[in-house]
């Protein structure tokens, strides 16, 4: 246990730094590391946000902990798990059929990997209600609720604190706000019932540690400010009694700075009414003038410094209980691991279509990379994949252990005349052709989609009906653009759906997933 701060025995700049959440991650510099730890040294820093690509991660953890003699909140990011102990995206939950015990599952192996690197708070789960992102868990409202209550348990029980996200939800919009402000346009009547029912819940049932507000105008409350600057959006739920933290979502998003500038969301968020200012790309000293400025120009007044500096104080008391946790998950827990990877996995057939293929016959997997691939290249230690799970090489050995008699090549998602050409020479002796595609949202792409080049190449293809069957893992509204097929099989962003999909299309395993999407447009 660590020594807990008292708010009237912290000075202004104390209480300035308690307010900010800085962003240890890929680029930060030794002196910038030395910096933060000063401001920790000096109880002028609430908490860290330590990305998962930061150099030397594990060392800036341990240095966090040793130099913190308070509580100060260490935050991470894992909406597919952490390290050791991946999951497909939460979107798979609600594929799965809104499993509580997978939900759990993913809270307690995740919140166990966090912890015993250092971490006591995690970024999720996110409880967004929409049809259009795998980070969603689903769009029933009270199955999503029940999802994220189980999830904050399994982090419960392994010490760690959850931040639910991104708050009060994004509606029917799919406007990316790294890029441009988004709106939710739902009626007031459909909020307070659709949207804050997990967060309703989860504050009923106390397990609404904190909140992430997300940068959209709620028309029907502010129609000026998004979520995160609005003071009206964020007292829905402080009006009901909540003290619980509110961490903003990054505010270097175009969403804001195109609009505020980079300096001022960070006051603004204060004085709206959250509690910890997330900058992102700036270092913690210059985050910390971001807070300093703004409140010397009037942008925040004390009196809502001091509520945000009691509410991260809480939460850091909350942490500091947790940190005697010490439990590991249970055998149950990771065997839910292994059938969400399976039971997410969907087959669609059309009509009088035998459901697998021969596997002992001669087929072209075309496999989709994100950068030009040779199939002669050995596997490379990281994946040319931007999402960082797919690796084309592992799939091709995957797809050969399964349909020996077969063969794959390689497609970028921006192929050339010369790579086209290739292809259509390469399948003729084939007895079909079958598409591995994968997708997995991006900030700053805007949409999940496959790129019309590639389209354009499968719609030659089925011009003859050559391709026999289409694996995709990501986003099932990729499908709504490809042309019609006998077979799709659908999963998510693990390589352990890949295998199971593979045995699917081979006949050797059943498909009992769903589509937790309602407008998914697949063409038989």
């Amino acid at each position: 246990m660590k020594k807990e701060l008292k708010l009237e025995e912290l000075t202004l700049e104390q209480k300035l730094g308690m307010v900010l959440c800085t962003n240890a991650q890929k680029g930060f510099s030794e002196n910038e590391i030395e910096r933060m730890l000063n401001m920790i040294k000096e109880h002028r820093l609430g908490a860290v946000w330590v990305s998962r690509g930061a150099p030397e991660r594990n060392e800036i953890l341990k240095k966090i902990n040793e130099t913190a003699d308070y509580p100060i909140l260490i935050v991470g990011d894992a909406e597919m798990g952490y390290e050791e102990f991946p999951f497909p995206p939460a979107r798979s939950l609600g594929a799965t059929g809104y499993n509580e015990d997978f939900a759990y599952a993913y809270g307690r192996i995740t919140g166990t990997e966090l912890r015993k690197l250092g971490f006591n708070a995690m970024n999720g789960p996110v409880v967004d209600l929409s049809n259009n992102s795998m980070r969603h868990m689903g769009t029933d409202a009270k199955e999503v609720a029940k999802l994220g209550c189980a999830v904050v348990r399994g982090l419960h029980d392994a010490g760690i604190l959850s931040i639910a996200k991104h708050y009060p939800g994004p509606g029917d919009a799919t406007v990316d706000t790294h890029m441009q402000e988004g709106r939710n346009d739902r009626s007031y009547e459909e909020l307070m019932s659709y949207d804050l029912l997990p967060y309703f819940t989860m504050m009923e049932q106390g397990l609404l540690d904190g909140i992430m507000p997300g940068h959209r105008i709620i028309s029907a409350i502010d129609t000026e400010r998004p979520a995160s600057l609005s003071k009206k959006v964020m007292n829905i739920l402080r009006d009901r009694g909540w003290d619980g933290v509110s961490l903003t979502d990054a505010l270097s998003m175009m969403g804001l700075v195109l609009k505020y500038g980079q300096k001022d969301p960070s006051p603004l968020c204060i004085e709206a009414g959250s509690d910890l200012a997330l900058p992102w790309n700036v270092s913690c000293e210059v985050g910390y003038q971001y807070l300093k400025e703004g409140f010397e120009k009037g942008l925040f007044s004390e009196e809502n410094l001091d509520k945000a500096v009691s509410h991260v104080l809480i939460a850091q008391h909350k942490a500091n209980l947790m940190s005697g946790v010490d439990t590991e998950p249970r055998e149950f827990d990771f065997e839910c691991v292994e059938r969400i990877t399976k039971e997410c996995v969907s087959a669609h057939y059309a009509e009088g279509v035998p459901h697998a293929i021969d596997k002992n016959g001669r087929h072209l997997f075309v496999i989709l990379t994100e950068r030009d691939l040779k199939e002669t290249e050995p596997a490379p230690d990281a994946p040319p994949f931007a999402n960082e799970w797919f690796y084309p090489h592992r799939v091709q050995d995957m797809v050969k252990a399964i349909f020996p008699n077969s063969d794959c090549t390689f497609l970028p998602e921006y192929p050339s005349a010369t790579h086209n050409i290739r292809l259509f020479d390469k399948q003729i002796p084939y007895d079909s052709v079958v598409y591995i595609t994968s997708h997995r949202m991006q900030a700053y792409l805007g949409r999940d989609c496959l790129t019309e080049r590639v389209l354009a190449v499968m719609r030659a293809l089925q011009s003859t009906n050559r391709i026999s069957a289409i694996l995709h893992f990501g986003n099932p509204h990729v499908m709504d653009d490809v042309p019609r097929m006998n077979r799709f099989i659908l999963g998510y962003s693990d390589e352990r759906c890949i295998i199971h999909a593979l045995k699917i299309l081979a006949g050797e395993a059943e498909a009992v997933g769903t589509i937790p999407y309602d407008n998914v447009k697949l063409k038989f």
